[in-house]
C-alpha cells in the first residue's frame, strides 16, 4: 500500500524472491556467522582483555591512568581497542545490511 511517507514504500522489491536469492548467495561467501581464528589480526575476542565469559561480551577497558600505568596495562588497552575495532568491522560486512533501506523520517514526501 502506497503512503505519503516515502520511507515506508521506498523499496517494494525487498519482498521479491530475487532479493531472497541475492541474500542467500551473499551468505555463501563466508562473511556471515562466526569468524575463523585466522580472520582476526589481533587477539580473538574471547582471549582479549575485557571479555566477560559469563555474559559472552567484550567490554571496552577504561583508559589507562597516565600517572600510574604499566606496560601491560597499555598493551591490554591497545589489544582491547584493536579487537573492538575488528568486531565492529566484521559486523559491517555482513551481506544483508547493504540491501536494507534506511529509514529517513525527515525526508519530505
Amino acid at each position: 500500500m502506497a503512503t505519503r511517507n516515502p520511507s515506508l514504500n521506498i523499496r517494494p522489491d525487498l519482498a521479491s524472491p530475487a532479493f531472497a536469492a541475492a541474500v542467500a548467495a551473499k551468505d555463501a561467501d563466508g562473511l556471515t556467522g562466526p569468524r575463523p581464528n585466522s580472520w582476526w589480526t589481533g587477539l580473538h575476542p574471547t582471549k582479549c582483555p575485557g571479555f566477560d565469559p559469563k555474559e559472552g561480551v567484550l567490554h571496552s577497558l577504561p583508559l589507562p591512568n597516565t600517572c600510574s600505568y604499566t606496560r601491560q596495562s597499555v598493551l591490554d588497552y591497545f589489544d582491547n581497542c584493536w579487537t573492538l575495532t575488528e568486531v565492529c568491522g566484521c559486523s559491517d560486512i555482513s551481506p544483508p545490511q547493504p540491501f536494507l533501506p534506511q529509514m529517513q523520517p525527515l525526508q519530505a514526501p
